[in-house]
């Protein structure tokens, strides 16, 4: 995908997977893993802008497309955020379950584009 004049000036990409999923299926069975899967999405939605996009990969994998952030610093906060809260608990049917999350982050900007296309 090419940026044109009316895209952002930066884009970010954040590939999310989730530690421990498999095992919290297997310990607490598939609904607590359901129910998780949809608890980090409500969560991941509370911490990007609403013109942002999240997408479930698969299994326990999320992907975040950020174009509404201006700065690197800016992205970087948010991931340090999104990373504190996979972090906390989650309580679901009364059992607390622990989990966190790695990120991975792709990025891209009209000054780069401009460098690399003629």
């Amino acid at each position: 995908m090419l940026l044109d004049r009316e895209s952002p000036e930066l884009l970010a990409i954040l590939f999310l997977d989730l530690e421990r999923f498999k095992s919290i299926n297997d310990t607490h069975g598939h609904h607590h893993g359901d129910v998780l899967l949809r608890r980090v999405a409500e969560r991941l939605r509370k911490c990007i802008p609403s013109s942002d996009f999240i997408s479930r990969h698969g299994g326990d994998e999320f992907i975040l497309v950020l174009h509404s952030l201006k700065t690197v610093e800016e992205i970087e906060e948010m991931t340090e955020q999104i990373v504190k809260e996979m972090s906390l608990p989650f309580y679901i049917d009364g059992d607390k379950v622990l989990t966190s999350t790695s990120v991975g982050i792709s990025l891209f900007s009209k000054e780069c584009q401009q460098h690399i296309i003629p």
